[in-house]
């Protein structure tokens, strides 16, 4: 019912999600679903354009109310027990992060709309750099030094181009490609050592299923060091 509102060019479900969850039903363990919330700077316009108050958007209503309380019943009406994560990721551009006030009163909002999931205990939430990487995401110093070893010239225009057009969504018309480029470089780095720790054994996650919010190519960076991530 689902996939008549996929795009064509949409990811699709690979078989390690299956497998996944096949290992956590023998093993009697919750599987686990990373779901990352990306906190920057544009919503200080919408908090302009909300009378300085964040008010719950139609679409974040319907995400905590309908839809990931369909999919948690799903698992439990299977006796798969799950637990799921939220975190609050910031930007690792400083001049993109949000006013700490605001930000705080954002999660807020989204903390509260939560709150019948959290309380069903299948939902937690958490920021990224506080509670999980205990500090700011630290690029990885090869891939910064040497990017030309680890990212495609495509893949780095890409994302240049991405990156302009929001500016431009954002009014930010004096951004300069030579500086936005710059710190696309640095973004991957950091994302190559962010998914090198999802994969690796300090994950507090362990074994996971990545649920972005946003398109899927937001991990693309994160396979740097760990190509297999984008399977989950």
């Amino acid at each position: 019912a689902r996939s008549r509102y996929l795009r064509a060019n949409n990811r699709r479900i690979d078989v390690w999600v299956d497998e996944y969850i096949d290992r956590c039903v023998v093993s009697g363990t919750p599987v686990t679903i990373l779901t990352q919330w990306c906190i920057s700077k544009n919503l200080e316009v919408r908090c302009q354009a909300q009378e300085n108050a964040f008010v719950p958007t139609r679409r974040e209503r319907q995400l905590f109310a309908r839809e990931m309380p369909q999919i948690a019943d799903v698992f439990a009406k299977n006796g798969i027990a799950l637990s799921w994560w939220i975190t609050f990721n910031r930007t690792v551009r400083e001049s993109r992060r949000l006013d700490l006030r605001l930000e705080r009163e954002y999660k807020a909002m989204i903390s509260a709309l939560a709150q019948v999931s959290i309380a069903a205990g299948w939902l937690a939430l958490a920021d990224w750099e506080d509670d999980v990487l205990q500090g700011k995401p630290a690029p990885n110093q090869e891939v910064l030094q040497t990017p030309q070893t680890y990212l495609a010239a495509e893949a780095i225009d890409d994302a240049v181009e991405r990156g302009l057009r929001l500016a431009s969504e954002e009014g930010d018309c004096a951004q300069e490609r030579s500086d936005l480029r710059s710190y696309i470089v640095f973004k991957a780095a950091c994302d190559a050592n962010e998914g090198k720790f999802l994969a690796g054994p300090e994950s507090p996650f362990g074994e996971c299923i990545l649920m972005p919010l946003e398109f899927a190519e937001r991990y693309d960076f994160f396979t740097i060091l760990a190509p297999d991530l984008k399977k989950r």
